[in-house]
């Protein structure tokens, strides 16, 4: 391997798309693992859920993995308890309970490259995912409003089991070396917002058509 080449890769973007076909995984009631890059959504829930988070680490000074914000604990007590608990404060939080901008105090120094804007698929290998960034339109500080259609797979395979799981999105290489081209016009990525949670006044409507927002069997 040239590794002065492999520095070039865009290892965030393969991460995130195997994590994200693992996280699909994830949600099949037979499936009693999951694999990926779990240390980087730890912290991503740590840092947008205050609900879930553990206890600070009163150490942490910033030059340090943001992670380290947190000190690990193992729960105690019975498990299917503790996670009968943790869904029914998920199922009640608010949007205005979200952290939707854990960043903003950093973005003056690291301000989101544009790239991140760029919609389409991410690609680990043999593994393609989709990317919608107009689908969480208030992580990047602006008012969210109904979406268009997401990227349509070309072909999709669901067995019973998650290794019989196949799907496949239309995907072109050049893509990154065009990804001024699949960007978020500035029009689509809207307006800022005033306060963190803000969407479009008939988002919330859609969104509980068309997601699955309760995660507690309501029976």
């Amino acid at each position: 391997m040239n590794f002065d080449e492999a520095r070039t890769y865009a290892w965030g973007a393969a991460a995130l798309a195997y994590l994200y076909r693992q996280l699909g995984f994830a949600t099949w009631s037979r499936v009693r693992q999951i694999a990926g890059y779990l240390t980087l959504l730890e912290a991503w829930v740590f840092e947008h859920f205050p609900t879930c988070r553990p206890n600070p680490n009163r150490t942490y000074i910033e030059i340090l993995p943001r992670v380290h914000r947190w000190v690990p604990q193992r729960e105690s007590g019975d498990q299917m308890s503790n996670l009968q608990s943790l869904r029914e404060a998920l199922d009640d939080l608010g949007a205005h309970e979200v952290v939707w901008d854990p960043y903003r105090e950093h973005m003056t120094d690291h301000p989101f490259h544009e790239v991140a804007y760029c919609t389409g698929c991410l690609k680990c290998m043999d593994i393609v995912e989709p990317y919608h960034p107009d689908r969480v339109l208030r992580q990047f500080g602006r008012v969210q409003r109904i979406p268009p259609t997401p990227l349509a797979p070309q072909h999709a395979t669901r067995g019973a089991t998650a290794d019989q799981y196949r799907i496949a999105y239309h995907y072109l290489d050049q893509i990154w070396g065009r990804w001024h081209n699949h960007l978020l016009s500035l029009m689509e990525r809207g307006v800022p917002v005033v306060h963190p949670q803000d969407c479009a006044p008939n988002y919330i409507e859609w969104f509980l058509r068309v997601s699955h927002p309760i995660i507690q069997n309501p029976a």
